[in-house]
């Protein structure tokens, strides 16, 4: 009997299709305060989805040892897990959803290869979205430094953002 596997590259291209990827940089504001400001300047509904957050396993790594003396603190276990936030805003007339995810854990990143971005946007690729153009505006929020739309084709991690 021959063998099934999935093929992770159509997965990739029906998930990503007439979608595009925005980064954002904001290093000072939480994800929490950046959803809000999003929520409240800009009047978008943005809510947390706790059911879509990205789960990661850290990677394996050797850890120092504390210098000091016999009551030195002991290393902590580092956790199993890692959690992104996730973030949906759902267009009640089209019924399409505008994802904001978190790229900042602690030390850790969802998406190395892309330098400085604290956050990501995947937006439908659909000029008839009336929230585009306001989303648009986000990088003059406060604690917002820039944003610029990322080619997905570039991104090999970004598998790492499919739900």
């Amino acid at each position: 009997m021959p063998k099934l596997t999935l093929d992770n590259r159509l997965v990739e291209e029906a998930f990503f299709e007439g979608q595009c990827l925005t980064g954002i940089a904001a290093p000072a504001v939480p994800d929490y305060r950046f959803c809000w400001m999003l929520n409240h300047y800009l009047g978008m509904r943005f809510e947390r989805c706790p059911d879509l957050d990205v789960v990661l396993r850290p990677t394996p790594g050797r850890q120092p040892l504390p210098a000091g003396g016999l009551f030195a603190p002991l290393p902590q276990k580092p956790s199993s897990r890692i959690f992104f936030p996730v973030y949906r805003h759902e267009n009640r007339d089209s019924g399409l959803s505008v994802l904001l995810y978190g790229n900042r854990c602690a030390a850790d990143r969802l998406i190395k290869e892309v330098k400085g971005v604290d956050f990501f946007m995947l937006l439908p690729d659909n000029p008839f979205m009336p929230e585009l153009e306001r989303i648009k505006t986000c990088d003059r929020l406060q604690g917002v430094l820039w944003m610029k739309e990322i080619d997905l084709q570039a991104i090999p991690s970004k598998a790492a953002l499919i739900l």
